[in-house]
């Protein structure tokens, strides 16, 4: 393929001119949040992790709550829908005809069984809220729905943290200490001397040439 797609019009590698624009936005972002040493950045982390683990923990157990009182509410509708068929089954004195009403109305005896087990392990005392079920039914989407946003932004911080640790201190490499008096410059004085690595790499190695070509070659 052609060798000078790796190269800006300035000579400069393409992925080293992006290593440089994060590197330079991590120390940005290292400035305006005034984080400073690596005991900072952790500080920073763990705390906007744990928002975010907060959040997430809210919506799913409101999404865990909401699907609940569905199917609370769908098993009492199949309850109250097939009770007078359930009371009628239960009347039939005689085995045989007993027999062929349920062969006559199986779903419908099968369903209301199911759905009166599933209440009763939930109310013992058959006093079913489902008022109350319904009108916390209602608020739930709504309580989700504001979360969801702050939970995106919060991402995102959290992110962008994880992003700035791994430019800082890369798996190969262990993080700066953050001791003696230099100690507050330790993250953003690695950063810089990232910065001068990669200009001083750049700068030592020049750009592969490509052969020209010319309708003058071809006379």
């Amino acid at each position: 393929r052609d060798e000078r797609s790796d190269w800006s019009v300035s000579g400069q590698r393409k992925g080293t001119t992006m290593d440089l624009q994060k590197v330079s936005h991590a120390v940005v972002y290292l400035q305006e949040h005034e984080i400073a040493t690596p005991e900072d950045l952790q500080k920073h982390l763990n705390e906007k992790q744990a928002v975010f683990d907060d959040l997430d923990g809210q919506i799913h157990d409101k999404e865990k709550r909401l699907r609940d009182i569905q199917s609370q509410i769908k098993a009492w509708d199949s309850v109250e829908r097939l009770l007078p068929i359930h009371h009628e089954y239960i009347k039939i004195g005689w085995k045989s005809k007993k027999e062929k009403f349920y062969q006559a109305h199986k779903a419908e005896i099968d369903e209301y069984n199911k759905a009166f087990r599933f209440l009763i392990k939930l109310y013992p005392d058959k006093k079913v809220p489902i008022s109350s079920l319904k009108a916390e039914l209602e608020k739930l989407p709504a309580e989700i729905a504001d979360l969801n946003p702050q939970l995106d932004t919060v991402k995102i911080d959290l992110d962008e943290l994880k992003t700035v640790r791994s430019i800082i201190s890369p798996p190969k490499e262990k993080p700066v200490p953050a001791t003696g008096p230099k100690a507050k410059e330790s993250l953003i004085g690695r950063l810089h001397e990232k910065q001068e690595y990669m200009k001083e790499r750049d700068r030592q190695t020049p750009p592969k040439k490509t052969q020209s070509h010319s309708w003058e070659n071809e006379l």
